[in-house]
């Protein structure tokens, strides 16, 4: 791939980036769960390409970096966007949802994982918390 072709492929996935994490909040309030995850989950995959899968992060971080708006780090709006594009672009993952007690609060994390294995998660371990959702239940 040349590098006029490397950079209109960044851009055009930096901007479905970009427009995805605009319409989560209103796809948040607006859809049930179980109907957002299938909104989500791609008809149509990619053949998988470790290049595009790290692009992916790279973008997806620098977006949700901007700390501004709808641009803030949260684990269920990265898990969401990278469920959508990781699974879209070849990378068979499931989107788990969890929850835990904390000092008397609930606390609630979610995450991604491939073949059984959390991936591209920032916690050191989510033992402490109990699943109550995974997506697709089905392998």
């Amino acid at each position: 791939m040349n590098r006029l072709s490397l950079l209109i492929t960044n851009v055009i996935l930096f901007f479905k980036i970009f427009l995805l994490v605009l319409a989560l909040p209103l796809l948040l309030k607006s859809l049930s769960l179980p109907r957002l995850l299938k909104l989500l989950t791609p008809r149509k995959k990619k053949k998988m390409d470790d290049r595009v899968i790290e692009r992916i992060l790279k973008i997806t971080d620098s977006i949700l970096g901007i700390r501004f708006f709808v641009f803030t780090p949260s684990c269920l709006r990265k898990s969401l966007l990278l469920y959508h594009l990781l699974n879209r672009y070849g990378m068979k993952v499931k989107i788990h949802f969890a929850v835990k007690k904390d000092d008397g609060k609930l606390d609630g994390h979610s995450w991604l994982t491939k073949n059984g294995k959390r991936v591209y998660d920032y916690l050191e371990s989510v033992d402490d918390f109990s699943i109550t959702y995974t997506y697709p239940e089905e392998d």
